[in-house]
């Protein structure tokens, strides 16, 4: 299970190699904090020890791969909802190859049995139906939020196994449980807060009020420079009247009287 909980680490690099999304220090220390609480929750034999025997080396190359699996499911997700892929569509496909791979794979586990009571079959019931409601959700955050954010999410399941199973199989929880549960929640508070500060300053950038006010500084300006220009052009059109030669009415009869006698002459 802790193997299978390094998950965000491998889908954040992928992210970034397949999506181009951007590695952020916060992300990168939420991830970190909520694998390291994932840790302290499990407590994993071969680190915290207290274990009854070896544990096969299959299980831990099994743990890897599932990990490594998970996160290309999320940048599959992520990837087919870019280009418009519906959920139920992911829904649809989980379903199906489950079931193929159920009836393939499923002979090598054991030897099929049907339910033997009808409690059993309200266990099967209940996986199916919030197995479903699961992957839907899972499907559709996939497909809206940065597949790192999502993973960093997703990681919080180890929480709340251990949360039910306090509730129900009486699980008591010792220091290093409590230390794991803080790391795992401080790092989705992190993630709620920056999230509510993006949409805050989306919603102001967006605003109409805000696009409103924008064009009317626009407007103001060409408004501003237009009355600046009429002002100079009426001003050098005064200016030329102004320093414009003006002729005396004497000078100008004189000239006139010149020209008429040098047109007799001729």
């Amino acid at each position: 299970m802790t193997l299978m909980s390094l998950y965000p680490f491998i889908t954040i690099v992928l992210a970034r190699i397949f999506l181009q999304e951007e590695i952020k220090a916060l992300h990168l220390y939420a991830t970190i904090a909520s694998v390291s609480g994932a840790v302290f929750i499990g407590q994993p034999t071969f680190l915290f020890g207290g274990g009854t025997g070896d544990a096969p080396t299959l299980g831990y190359i099994t743990g890897l791969l599932g990990s490594c699996c998970l996160a290309s499911i999320l940048i599959l997700i992520r990837k087919a909802g870019k280009i418009g892929v519906h959920t139920f569509q992911l829904l649809l496909s989980w379903a199906l190859f489950g079931v193929i791979f159920g009836v393939v794979i499923g002979p090598y586990e054991g030897v099929w049995k049907w339910p033997s009571s009808t409690l059993v079959w309200g266990y099967v019931l209940g996986v199916c139906l919030i197995g479903a409601g699961c992957h839907f959700m899972l499907n559709y955050a996939g497909r809206l939020a940065p597949a790192g954010l999502v993973s960093v999410v997703r990681a919080s399941d180890i929480l709340w196994a251990y949360c039910f199973e306090i509730i129900f199989f009486v699980q008591k929880p010792n220091f290093c449980t409590w230390i794991g549960v803080v790391l795992v929640l401080g790092s989705l508070v992190v993630i709620g807060i920056e999230k509510i500060k993006e949409s805050k300053n989306n919603r102001q950038i967006s605003s109409p009020t805000a696009r409103k006010q924008s064009s009317k500084i626009v407007l103001g300006d060409d408004d501003a420079n237009f009355n600046d220009s009429a002002r100079n052009t009426e001003s050098s059109i005064q200016d030329e009247e102004l320093y414009k030669p003006r002729v005396s009415p004497r000078i100008d009869e004189e000239s006139q009287g010149l020209i008429t006698q040098s047109n007799k002459d001729e």
